[in-house]
C-alpha cells in the first residue's frame, strides 16, 4: 500500500493505513509518510482479542467515515465484511491471492461464497489467475477488476541504472560460485523450508562454492536455520536478514525464486525481474502472470517434492544465467509501465470515481 497510498496523497486524497498486523510485518520504508493507524492484533488471546480488535477497528471506521474502504487478505476482508461504512461509501476487497483461509478451508469456502460476495461492491485481483478463482467463488464477472500491484519507488527509479561493484552484505558479495537468492517474507505460505531443501537436492549440481542467499525476516527463521543445520547445509545456506534497500541485494545475484505454496502475484520477483533477475517460481496463479510480464522465467511444479529431472533442470537452467547486473530488465516495456505506482494508482483512481458515480446514481 506504500507506493499507492503516496500517489493517492499527491494528488489531493485522504489516506489512512490501518494495520491489524505487527509492527515488524509492516515493510516502513515502502510506508514512510503514510499515516499508519495500528490496531495492535491480540496474538495468543484467541476470540476474545479479535472481539477487542474487531470492536477497535468499527470505531474507527466509524469516526473516519471513509468514502473508499479497501482491505487486503484474509483477517482484513472478514472485518471490513461486517463492518457498516456511510451511506455513499464503498467497499472494495483487493484480493491478492486465491486461497485467502488455508488455515481455515471451511470457512473459508462459506465466507467467500455466501458473504464476501455480497459485502463488497468490488473485487480487485491482481492476477487472471486470482480472478478466475474469483469468479468460480460465485461473484459476478461484473465485480471482479484486475489491478497488479506495484513495485516499491526505490525499484521503480533503478530499472536500468549501472550497478557498479558488488554487495554491500558480506554473506553476498563473498560467494564465488552460484548466486541463488530468495527474497520474501518467512512465512510457511511463501515457501522457505521448500527452498533449502530443494537447494540440498541440486547443490551439488553447481559449481563449487555456489550459495543460497536467504534474504528477509520472519516468524519461520529460527526453524528455517534448524532445517539448514539439520540437513547439513548450514555453511551453505547465507541468512543475509532484512533488506531495507532491495538494490543492496537483487543486482548481486544470478538467480531469483519464488518457491511459494499459494500466491496472487509474486511483487518481490516483480521487483527482481526489473532489476535483471531471472527468476524460478512455482506454478501458482500468480506466478503464471509473472510470465506475461517477465520473459525469462522457469516454472516449476507447485509442490514440496521434486523429481530429479526437475532439479537437474533446475541447476541446468541456473548455471546459464548471468549475475542480475550484467542484464537488461527482465519486464517487457508494457510491464515496465503498467507496475509503476503512478499507473496502479490511476487504475485504482478511475475504479473508485466509477464506483462512486455507480453508488450515487442508485
Amino acid at each position: 500500500m506504500g507506493p499507492l497510498s503516496k500517489q493517492f496523497m499527491s494528488q489531493g486524497h485522504d489516506v489512512v493505513v490501518y494495520s491489524l498486523g505487527l509492527e515488524n510485518e509492516i515493510a516502513w520504508n515502502h510506508m514512510e509518510g503514510v499515516r499508519i493507524v495500528s490496531g495492535g492484533r491480540p496474538d495468543g488471546s484467541g476470540y476474545q482479542g479479535h472481539i477487542a480488535a474487531f470492536q477497535k477497528w468499527r470505531e474507527f471506521v466509524s469516526s473516519y467515515a471513509p468514502d473508499i474502504l479497501q482491505s487486503h487478505v484474509g483477517l482484513p476482508d472478514i472485518y471490513a465484511a461486517f463492518t457498516p461504512v456511510p451511506q455513499g461509501s464503498v467497499k472494495i476487497r483487493a484480493a491478492l491471492a486465491p486461497q485467502l483461509f488455508p488455515a481455515q478451508p471451511i470457512f473459508g469456502f462459506f465466507f467467500e461464497r455466501g458473504v464476501a460476495k455480497r459485502a463488497f461492491d468490488c473485487h480487485v485481483a491482481v492476477s487472471s489467475g486470482v480472478a478466475q478463482v474469483l469468479s468460480s467463488t460465485g461473484i459476478p464477472d461484473k465485480k471482479i477488476v484486475k489491478i497488479i500491484n506495484p513495485i516499491s519507488s526505490s525499484i521503480a527509479e533503478a530499472i536500468g541504472k549501472k550497478f557498479e561493484g558488488d554487495s554491500p552484505f558480506p554473506g553476498v558479495a563473498s560467494v564465488k560460485g552460484i548466486r541463488i537468492g530468495y527474497f520474501g517474507r518467512f512465512s510457511p505460505e511463501k515457501g522457505p523450508d521448500r527452498m533449502i531443501k530443494w537447494f540440498t537436492q541440486f547443490k551439488d549440481r553447481l559449481p563449487k562454492e555456489s550459495r543460497l542467499l536467504m534474504a528477509g525476516m520472519g516468524k519461520m527463521e529460527p526453524e528455517l536455520k534448524d532445517l539448514a543445520r539439520q540437513l547439513g547445509v548450514e555453511s551453505q545456506v547465507e541468512f543475509v536478514g532484512y533488506v531495507k534497500n532491495p538494490t543492496d541485494f537483487l543486482p548481486y545475484i544470478h538467480a531469483a525464486v519464488s518457491p511459494s505454496r499459494y500466491e496472487g502475484l509474486p511483487i518481490a520477483m516483480i521487483e527482481a525481474a526489473a532489476l535483471g533477475c531471472a527468476v524460478i517460481a512455482t506454478e501458482t496463479d500468480g506466478a503464471k502472470e509473472l510470465t506475461n510480464l517477465a520473459p525469462n522465467v522457469l516454472l516449476i511444479p507447485n509442490q514440496d517434492e521434486l523429481s530429479s529431472e526437475w532439479f537437474q533442470k533446475i541447476a541446468e537452467w541456473v548455471q546459464k544465467q548471468k549475475m542480475a547486473k550484467e542484464n537488461p530488465p527482465n519486464l517487457t516495456a508494457e510491464a515496465v509501465r503498467s507496475v509503476r505506482s503512478e499507473a496502479v494508482a490511476s487504475d485504482y483512481l478511475a475504479l473508485y470515481a466509477r464506483l462512486s458515480l455507480l453508488e450515487k446514481s442508485l
